[in-house]
């Protein structure tokens, strides 16, 4: 686990642009990809590849359009930066792409949801301060996967 992929923790937490409590009272959407649950019964076979999915979704939703007007740019680009070089860190082994196949399937699935309901919102800066608390959620259980 590379200093930079525990830095993203760090980085998605500074994008915080509006209170959190403030976006609470009309909050719809409480799903986290995956919970600690999920986390801790992931197959050994597949939690090499577990975080790679998860970062690459993270990676993919806030280099959007949408996302790049909800954010601060210098804060932006720097998770994104850091995103790309923990993602090139985790190169994906052959072994990794088929044990971890069905699991990409399912977090891809489990982020559509999460680009359905920011569309639902408009993009609202209250349903990306929503999404971005909930990806650092996600980082959080991941960070906890990679020292187990």
């Amino acid at each position: 686990h590379s200093p930079e992929c525990t830095y993203i923790l760090v980085l998605i937490t500074q994008l915080r642009n509006v209170p959190s409590l403030t976006c609470l009272k009309g909050r719809t959407y409480s799903r986290v990809p995956w919970e600690r649950r999920t986390v801790t019964q992931i197959r050994k076979t597949q939690s090499t590849c577990f975080p790679r999915q998860m970062l690459q979704q993270i990676f993919g939703l806030f280099s959007t359009e949408h996302s790049q007007a909800a954010w601060s740019h210098a804060a932006l680009d720097n998770l994104l930066s850091s995103l790309h070089g923990c993602l090139e860190h985790r190169e994906p082994s052959e072994e990794d792409t088929l044990a971890c196949l069905h699991l990409g399937t399912v977090v891809r699935k489990d982020f559509r949801s999460t680009r359905l309901y920011l569309e639902e919102k408009k993009y609202s800066r209250c349903a990306w301060e929503v999404v971005r608390a909930e990806m650092e959620r996600c980082l959080f259980l991941l960070s906890h996967l990679s020292r187990k």
